[in-house]
């Protein structure tokens, strides 16, 4: 099984995607009992989803989708990355509402307001210690992107 969590974005064929951008406010999007068993996953696709997740809850729901990867299983992350953002402003080289936009949202739809912000080292150090190995690291632009395996 795969499995693609993904804010406002299209369905990927082949896998169980999930769009929390679609969800009401009661639902538990995060939650994936009852669609996956535990270590079922063999790939999970996390786009674009952790900086709407408040700050203090993102290692449960890190928890709760790394324990439905199979060993061997891989994550793959994609997120704003806070540092390059705020080095970007600093430097005066974004616009505002460019930064403002990456950093809170478009806050154009009900969903799209964003609460939390991370870093690739803040997002490496949770999956390692998850016992995660890190294959690939790389920031492009102010996406970053993060491939984990579970061993």
């Amino acid at each position: 099984m795969k499995i693609n969590i993904s804010m406002a974005g299209k369905p990927k064929k082949g896998y169980l995607s999930v769009d929390p951008s679609t969800v009401t406010d009661d639902e538990n999007w995060y939650n994936l009992d009852g669609k996956v068993e535990d270590s079922e996953c063999v790939e999970l696709i996390l786009d674009n989803v952790l900086e709407y997740i408040p700050s203090d809850i993102l290692k449960p729901y890190m928890v709760h989708w790394i324990q439905k990867l199979r060993r061997k299983g891989i994550v793959c992350i994609t997120a704003t990355d806070f540092y390059e953002v705020s080095k970007a402003i600093t430097m005066m080289s974004i616009p505002t509402d460019a930064a403002r936009e990456l950093l809170f949202g478009g806050q154009k739809e009900n969903w799209d307001f964003k609460c939390n912000q991370v870093t690739v080292e803040e997002v490496i150090s949770i999956l390692k210690s998850l016992g995660l190995t890190i294959l690939k690291k790389r920031s492009n632009a102010f996406t970053m992107y993060i491939e984990a395996q579970r061993l």
